[in-house]
Parts: structure tokens; C-alpha cells; sequence
């Protein structure tokens, strides 16, 4: 799973909240802006290689994580990549346009552990989605 935002202190509390979700071999990588997640993503050789998940901010400068989605889904390699979006502003207007660009999901800005937590398991449902068993 990729982490992008470029706040520290974000990437930090990620990196601790959402560390665990990095088990069976998948990394966290941690990541400050759109350009580097392209930099990060074309140096992966093979396809089956990409990322599980992004999750990224929406309110980043130089390109938002709006402007991010849209360059991914606009090049074929990336346009099935799965994507999440979190904002500290993440209105239902803004919500509805992420996730007619095929966001995978979109989050208000975590900012206590159960909001982490509950964040990590809707995360983790779109990065194995074979694991989930209904009852």
C-alpha cells in the first residue's frame, strides 16, 4: 500500500496506524506528492507488481489527490489501480466526484485511533477482498 500526503505529521500517524496493514509481504510506502507517486509507480517493472491500494490525501499542493486520480485513470497501466481519497473538507459533493473518477472509497480525515481503526478496516476490505466471508 502506498501512502500519499504531504503533511509529516500525517504520514507519520499513517505509518503507525496503518503499518499493520502492510502484512503478507505488501510494504508501506510513504510518499509526499502526485509526482512522486508517478516517479514511485513507473519504476515498477511488471503490472502484478503495483500496489494493492493508494490512499491519499485530497488537499496536497501542486496537485490535489482529485488531479492524481484523474492523471491515473487517463493511463491505461493505472486506470484499475485501486485508489482511496481522505480530506479534512471531504464533502458529499466532493465524495460523489471522486467516486464517479472510480475512488474506491473516500474518508473524512482520521483523527482518533477508532477513526483509525475503523478507516484501517475498510482498507484492508479493498485490498483483500477475497477475505471477507459473510456469515
Amino acid at each position: 500500500m502506498i501512502v500519499v500526503d504531504d503533511d509529516a505529521d500525517d504520514r507519520m500517524l499513517c505509518q503507525e496506524y496503518l503499518g499493520r496493514l502492510a502484512n503478507g509481504g505488501h510494504e508501506l510506502v510513504m510518499l509526499s506528492s502526485g509526482e512522486e507517486l508517478f516517479q514511485y509507480l513507473d519504476n515498477i517493472a511488471r503490472e502484478d507488481e503495483l500496489p494493492r491500494l493508494v490512499l491519499m490525501d485530497y488537499n496536497m499542493p501542486r496537485m490535489t489527490g482529485g488531479e492524481i486520480l484523474l492523471q491515473l485513470r487517463k493511463q491505461a497501466r493505472y486506470a484499475s489501480l485501486k485508489v482511496a481519497l481522505y480530506s479534512s473538507g471531504m464533502s458529499p459533493e466532493l465524495q460523489q466526484c471522486m467516486v464517479a473518477l472510480q475512488a474506491a472509497h473516500c474518508f473524512n480525515k482520521p483523527v482518533s485511533v477508532d477513526e483509525f481503526t475503523q478507516m484501517s478496516a475498510v482498507l484492508r476490505s479493498i485490498m483483500y477482498p477475497e477475505s471477507i466471508h459473510v456469515a
